[in-house]
């Protein structure tokens, strides 16, 4: 799943997303074992590599802090009525995530469930 959006240079970015088994079932907190991001800057036309940001490779994350049991569409949700279940909030208190203007950032999530293969959800985000 490949989601796209913006913020601005050297502020975070709330990402929600609505994760789901191919059958349409959400994926559940208790059948995640762990859960890891990492933030890279990408070129737009893919020619050179990413470049990871320091701070922000291979965070690990509470499970039960950004994956819900029950679709929410609270805000800042406009996507649709349905619902998102995963909610993360890049916290650059530390480190800046997306450093600078103009560029393209990937955001990476790797969720791996107690039993069968790693669920990935990315962003693309435009730092402006």
């Amino acid at each position: 799943m490949e989601i796209y959006g913006s913020t601005f240079a050297g502020a975070s970015a709330v990402l929600m997303a609505r994760v789901a088994y191919a059958d349409g079932t959400l994926v559940a907190p208790e059948e995640i074992a762990s859960a890891a991001y990492a933030v890279a800057e990408v070129d737009p036309c893919g020619l050179a590599p990413p470049t990871d940001v320091a701070g922000h490779t291979g965070v690990a994350l509470d499970v039960e802090q950004v994956l819900s049991t029950e679709l929410l569409d609270n805000p800042p949700w406009e996507v649709d009525e349905v619902g998102f279940n995963f909610r993360h909030e890049v916290d650059v208190t530390e480190s800046p995530a997306f450093v600078t203007a103009g560029r393209r950032y990937r955001v990476q999530y790797v969720l791996t469930p107690t039993d069968g293969q790693p669920i990935v959800v990315r962003f693309f985000i435009e730092a402006l």
